[in-house]
């Protein structure tokens, strides 16, 4: 009998030792924190059922997430990414106002270099037509050279009042400048000599160019004389006239007929039509 009190004191005393109770106290804590853990689970992600009891037979009731209060790190969090998507929409619009202005600036520097490209342009063709017109000059001044200019030049009597117009006689090959020319141009005619005695009794080659104002009137824009040789007679005058309608003159007297108030004055008429460049 003593032995099976003793066995049950001890039985006893091992259930109140102090591992027992350690073990126990956290086998009963570990419950705890799984039971709560549980509840707060299904109030933050779990739907509750609502039974709703006062429906009509034709509707059945159905479950109702029941919403719950955020728990204050919930909401801070979303108020932090609320900001954060805030800035990135200021960023958004920074990055496109710098796009813009990148296009501004670009669209501004295209149009600058495109006038520039005309200004160059327009300032290459001016030097380009500068060049040409001077090396028209420097060729001009070089036929003028060749043009056999009378020096000094031969002098009318002065009982000589006019002329009585004929044709150019004793001469071949005669042609006359071409009829359409630009405002600024070289004039070429000419003729050919036969015969050296008719160069003994004629005058130097007398040259005019007339603009036509009307049917009966005319305005003297060029005279000039040239020396006759024997065989081609070439000439070249450069010349610069305005738009309009010209008369050409080119021919020579007879010396001995310069007595007369009106001589004789055989001639070559040339027409030429000016226009704009």
């Amino acid at each position: 009998m003593e032995y099976g009190v003793s066995r049950i004191e001890k039985d006893i005393e091992g259930f109140f030792s102090r591992p027992h109770l350690i073990t126990a106290a956290w086998t009963a804590l570990f419950g705890i924190i799984t039971f709560v853990s549980g509840i707060l689970w299904n109030i933050y992600t779990s739907p509750t059922k609502v039974v709703v009891t006062n429906l009509p037979k034709t509707v059945n009731a159905a479950p109702v997430r029941v919403i719950s209060s955020l728990p204050d790190n919930f909401i801070n969090a979303l108020n932090k990414l609320s900001k954060d998507l805030e800035d990135y929409q200021q960023e958004l619009k920074h990055f496109e106002r710098q796009a813009l202005n990148s296009t501004t600036i670009r669209n501004n520097q295209s149009n600058n270099l495109e006038k520039s490209v005309a200004d160059l342009t327009t300032t290459l063709d001016k030097i380009t037509k500068s060049a040409a017109i001077g090396q028209q000059s420097t060729l001009d001044n070089d036929n003028h050279r060749d043009t056999k200019i009378q020096q000094p030049e031969f002098t009318l009597p002065n009982e000589v009042k006019g002329y009585t117009q004929m044709s150019m006689y004793g001469v071949t090959d005669i042609y006359c400048p071409q009829r359409d020319v630009q405002t600024i141009t070289t004039l070429n005619f000419g003729f050919t000599v036969k015969n050296d005695d008719l160069l003994q009794v004629i005058t130097p080659l007398f040259v005019s160019i007339n603009k036509v104002v009307d049917a009966t009137h005319m305005t003297q824009v060029y005279a000039q004389q040239y020396r006759i040789d024997l065989d081609n007679n070439k000439y070249n005058i450069p010349i610069k006239l305005t738009h309009g309608d010209y008369q050409f003159n080119f021919g020579f007297y007879k010396r001995h007929e310069l007595e007369k108030e009106f001589p004789n004055f055989y001639e070559k008429e040339c027409q030429i039509n000016v226009v704009s460049n």
